[in-house]
């Protein structure tokens, strides 16, 4: 094989390294959250009021609900700011429990309420 042949061999895979390593690192981070994230803290009592509700109507079977523990998670809690962001609320506002569904934030015990009620 020539030099030339050689190289450009080289470049290819590198490429492919690159392409690869760019769609594991970014891929993922850029894929929608599918479903209903529910964020709560632990001793939290206003997400014990919401936790309730959504046990005394069923609504985990109802519909896909993720639930994040964010007092006592850090990963959790970082996810809830950056939701939380992208639903306008301020950094210095953001508490739980806080629903967030598709882009959308639904914080307080009363809200979240009113918004199973109203899937319901």
């Amino acid at each position: 094989m020539s030099k030339q042949t050689i190289n450009i061999l080289a470049l290819a895979v590198f490429g492919l390294i690159v392409t690869f390593g760019a769609f594991m690192m970014f891929g993922r981070a850029s894929a929608p959250t599918a479903g209903i994230i529910f964020y709560y803290g632990q001793e939290c009592p206003h997400c014990l009021i919401a936790e309730e509700y959504m046990k005394n109507n069923n609504i985990e079977a109802k519909m896909t609900i993720e639930k994040k523990e964010v007092w006592h998670d850090q990963t959790n809690a970082r996810d809830l700011l950056q939701k939380a962001h992208a639903c306008g609320i301020a950094t210095d506002s953001v508490g739980v429990p806080l629903l967030y569904d598709n882009g959308k934030c639904y914080s307080g015990d009363t809200d979240i309420i009113n918004y199973f009620a109203s899937k319901l």
